[in-house]
């Protein structure tokens, strides 16, 4: 997310096709990847990422880092 745009999207939306989730909540701030781009002033990132369709991935639930959210 520090990319500057449209790199910052290339990069999130390569990791989204490699199985990672839009969805996961990051960290110990328990924070959506939009809603980090949001506080970072990115929000057509923030959209971008709210919006994207590939929902479900498999690294999201092989990481460390990585708490889904389960509604």
């Amino acid at each position: 997310m520090d990319l500057d745009s449209p790199h910052d999207w290339y990069t999130i939306e390569y990791l989204f096709q490699l199985g990672a989730s839009p969805e996961a909540k990051v960290f110990h701030s328990g924070h959506t990847y939009a809603q980090i781009a949001r506080e970072r002033g990115k929000v057509e990132l923030a959209q971008k990422l709210e919006t994207y369709k590939g929902r479900d991935g498999p690294l999201c639930k092989e990481s460390l880092y990585c708490l889904e959210m389960f509604i």
